[in-house]
């Protein structure tokens, strides 16, 4: 027996493409942040602790946008 799932198609990617945004615009500035303190002298330990707080930071925000 075959479930047809083809009128969720549209549902569906829509919201693998709002996943796709609430992750990856965050990591990929918490990772361009991190490689920015890691550039100045901070040293990693610091600079990772601050990376993950932009990652937080930025996926709040993205998620407000996204899902407001």
């Amino acid at each position: 027996m075959k479930i047809d799932f083809s009128p969720y198609k549209g549902m569906m990617d829509h919201m693998a493409l709002q996943l796709a945004i609430i992750l990856i615009i965050p990591l990929i500035v918490a990772l361009f942040a991190k490689w920015i303190f890691v550039t100045i002298k901070i040293p990693n330990k610091i600079a990772g602790t601050l990376g993950g707080l932009v990652f937080i930071l930025v996926f709040l925000k993205t998620l407000t946008i996204v899902l407001g």
